[in-house]
């Protein structure tokens, strides 16, 4: 099963769902077929994927972000802000990206899952070390 995960395979019904639920029969039954090549699997489309996906959030986000804050603010927020800060959906991409990084570090560091700070947000993507997600 686990080889099967990091391949990007998994039952349809699964998709979007955490939660590996065996003790469902309906999941024990698709994840079965699955892994005796019955069943074709969704593709796995990471949370990074799905966001760059959404290009009219992005655009709508940095419009928003841009009037509220103003480009002092999201100078000081973002590092690359001079080379975004014309493109719409770069800069939305870029914020999004700067909230998930400063949530994963509220409830890694802030928590007592110190050790794995930065953890949540990227999780569904696959083992990272903490240098890579730098």
């Amino acid at each position: 099963m686990a080889g099967a995960i990091k391949a990007g395979r998994y039952p349809a019904l699964q998709q979007g769902s955490y939660d590996l639920r065996l003790d469902r029969q309906r999941d024990r039954d698709a994840w079965q077929a699955l892994l005796e090549g019955a069943q074709v699997a969704v593709p796995l489309q990471t949370p990074a994927a799905q966001l760059a996906a959404l290009n009219y959030q992005l655009i709508y986000s940095a419009q928003v972000q841009r009037a509220r804050l103003g480009d002092a603010l999201l100078r000081q927020m973002l590092p690359d802000y001079e080379a975004v800060k014309d493109d719409d959906l770069a800069l939305g991409l870029a914020l999004h990206r700067a909230m998930d990084l400063a949530l994963a570090m509220q409830y890694g560091l802030l928590n007592h899952h110190a050790h794995a700070a930065l953890a949540e947000a990227f999780r569904h993507e696959g083992p990272f070390t903490l240098s890579r997600l730098f």
